[in-house]
């Protein structure tokens, strides 16, 4: 059987000042054995477009041989930012870069 490539959403974390951090799991298997496992790392501010930052973060996967995020954990990554990254929360962001 053929290794396979695989990469999915592993952790979702929400940091003091907003900042969404997201940790992908990349894994090869092999007749159902994780043979080989890293991770790929990304962080999401508010305000940030998401629809940009998954387009990045998958041109990279796909670069470095692997599977783009799959959509499942796609619309949950969706989902925190719509609840986390709300109008307020990206103003307090905006506000507190231009003063350092």
């Amino acid at each position: 059987m053929a290794v396979i490539k695989q990469t999915r959403l592993d952790r979702i974390e929400l940091t003091p000042s907003n900042i969404i951090q997201l940790r992908f799991l990349l894994e090869d298997v092999d007749n159902g054995r994780v043979v080989s496992s890293a991770y790929h790392r990304t962080s999401l501010e508010p305000g940030i477009l998401l629809v940009d930052q998954i387009a990045t973060v998958n041109t990279h996967l796909f670069v470095m041989g692997w599977p783009t995020i799959p959509l499942r954990d796609q619309n949950q990554i969706a989902l925190m930012v719509t609840r986390e990254h709300t109008p307020v929360v990206i103003a307090t962001f905006n506000a507190a870069r231009v003063h350092l």
